[in-house]
């Protein structure tokens, strides 16, 4: 097997993943700027990519909708704490306001 070959295999599952998540919109950054101040499309978008980017590479991406929204804060805190997940506080803020906020509608 080449090194294409292997690359491929790893990234074609992550990318159908990262497909398959929901885009953000201007309704879910409205919903949720009272609890993420400054919520907007970029940075809900922003969240997204560091979602597919930081939590693909050890595990299936799970669709936002599958859980209520109040959960996801304190899953991406165990991901952090109980899994030894390194994300600064931005780049954790920004994923949990991408997932509370398309797994709101």
């Amino acid at each position: 097997m080449t090194k294409f070959s292997l690359l491929a295999l790893v990234l074609i599952p992550v990318l159908g993943c990262a497909a398959a998540l929901p885009h953000a919109t201007d309704a879910d950054a409205a919903r949720v700027n009272q609890s993420f101040p400054g919520a907007s499309v970029p940075r809900l978008e922003q969240g997204r990519t560091l979602y597919v980017e930081r939590c693909a590479g050890c595990h299936q991406l799970r669709e936002p909708a599958s859980e209520a929204p109040l959960a996801w804060p304190r899953l991406v805190a165990e991901m952090r704490d109980e899994h030894g997940v390194h994300l600064t506080r931005d780049e954790e803020q920004g994923i949990v306001a991408y997932l509370v906020s398309v797994s709101s509608r």
